[in-house]
């Protein structure tokens, strides 16, 4: 979860907003490259002490286009509303995510540290 916390600047204002906010996120794989996932975010008013927790869900697609070979997530969220305090609030709100997938840059490096561990592991004790 991924917090936040905003204020307004100088705080001598008439109007004074301060606001809690947070992203949950979730990720389920599901098999042959497809995963159920979302990630709302929902935020607190303190001033008027109305909270916004949308609840949301999505289907993502990990596709690799052939000639580039570079691979992306694809997919849909939908997060719901439910009722609240604000009539110009959204009820819906449909997400559409695009996410190229970057390699790690130290994974060669894991992998070669993990490989020797393992082979250290393997060896032998030595005999005195």
């Amino acid at each position: 979860m991924l917090t936040s916390y905003t204020w307004q600047f100088p705080q001598e204002s008439t109007l004074k907003k301060q606001t809690v906010g947070a992203q949950y996120f979730y990720g389920v794989n599901i098999g042959n490259a497809w995963q159920i996932s979302a990630c709302p975010s929902w935020t607190f008013d303190r001033d008027t002490r109305q909270l916004t927790f949308p609840l949301g869900i999505g289907l993502n697609k990990m596709v690799v286009f052939p000639k580039r070979n570079k691979p992306l997530m694809v997919g849909v969220e939908l997060w719901g509303y439910p009722a609240q305090d604000d009539t110009l609030g959204p009820v819906w709100l449909l997400r559409i995510n695009i996410i190229p997938i970057a390699p790690i840059p130290w994974q060669k490096k894991v992998q070669k540290e993990m490989m020797d561990a393992a082979t250290a592991a393997m060896r032998p004790p030595p005999r005195f």
